[in-house]
């Protein structure tokens, strides 16, 4: 398999971007689709 260096360049602001968004983790702003999670995660043990 040939590997396209110049992609692989241009690749990498958008791979830093993507690791980035990992670390660290914002718990703030995304509380109510945590909270939503959360709750669909119980009433699918229940449901179970």
């Amino acid at each position: 398999m040939e590997i396209n260096w110049i992609r692989v360049w241009e690749g990498l602001p958008r791979g830093q971007k993507f690791l980035a968004g990992f670390a660290p983790p914002d718990f703030i702003s995304r509380w109510e689709e945590i909270v939503d999670g959360v709750l669909e995660s119980l009433w699918m043990t229940v449901a179970s």
